[in-house]
């Protein structure tokens, strides 16, 4: 007898290729999370967030919500939400709270580790989200504003 040898499902390339797809252009929630635990468990993080934020801003899919949090707040590099810039951080926790919102399971125990029982809107960190980005930018040697008259100058 062989031992069990793993076989991922991101070697059937067909397959992957109807599931993702099946995912962007309808909304299916199955390929969706097919596609999803594959990814997740060959710690494919780009591909994640990038099917992550389709299914959550185009299908407003709850576990595509939090999957862009994941993958927002936890970067292979190790660093923790707190240690992330703050737009960064910003829009991480908007997704994880616009996944709570919508029911996800796995969002209301990170919410409740968080936040605790005051859990604001996500759109509050939507708005400071908002708020950084137009901010200006800090370099180490000087600000530089955002607006068109800066971009068309490069």
């Amino acid at each position: 007898m062989q031992p069990y040898q793993y076989k991922s499902l991101l070697d059937n390339h067909d397959l992957i290729n109807r599931l993702q797809d099946s995912a962007t252009q309808y909304g299916n929630n199955r390929a969706y999370g097919e596609l999803s635990s594959s990814y997740e468990l060959e710690n494919m993080n780009p591909e994640l967030l990038y099917y992550g934020m389709i299914m959550a801003n185009k299908y407003d899919n709850a576990e595509g919500y939090y999957h862009v949090f994941a993958s927002l707040s936890s970067p292979n590099t190790g660093e923790t939400l707190n240690q992330l810039d703050k737009r960064t951080r910003s829009l991480a926790i908007y997704y994880l709270l616009k996944s709570y919102e919508l029911g996800e399971e796995s969002a209301k125990y990170k919410v409740d580790e968080i936040f605790g029982k005051k859990i604001p809107k996500s759109s509050y960190y939507l708005q400071e989200f908002v708020k950084a980005e137009l901010a200006p930018i800090t370099t180490s040697r000087k600000t530089v504003p955002i607006n068109k008259s800066s971009a068309s100058k490069n």
